[in-house]
């Protein structure tokens, strides 16, 4: 729904009629703005909610911009390939220990790495 949200306010900026064209621009700031702060977590449950996947996200990326479509998707590709990797070790580390209070709070701080690793 953003991706449909963005393609018409992109559509919007470039109307003849000099209101819409004024309204679209103010829009797509504000809109930019907040996207920048959630588009990798958007598109990392776009790829794993089964009807849209990659190459849907690959699609969109394409139309929205084709000069960093390549980049965008890949950099998510690897996120996911981290973010596969940090559930690995995790399950792999919780299989062997038992769950006691201490294995927990690893748990937790593993999450809170997994975030820094994903988001910065």
């Amino acid at each position: 729904q953003i991706w449909k949200i963005q393609c018409v306010l992109m559509a919007s900026i470039k109307d003849e009629d000099t209101l819409i064209r004024d309204m679209a621009e103010r829009m797509m700031i504000k809109f930019e703005k907040y996207l920048s702060d959630y588009s990798v977590v958007l598109a990392l449950g776009a790829v794993l909610d089964p009807r849209i996947k990659l190459t849907s996200l690959e699609y969109m990326y394409e139309k929205v911009d084709p000069l960093t479509s390549t980049i965008k998707t890949n950099e998510i590709k690897q996120k996911l390939y981290t973010l596969f990797e940090m559930y690995r070790r995790l399950h792999t580390s919780s299989s062997t220990t038992s769950q006691t209070p201490s294995s927990i709070t690893r748990g937790e701080s593993s999450s809170h790495a997994l975030t820094k690793s994903l988001f910065n």
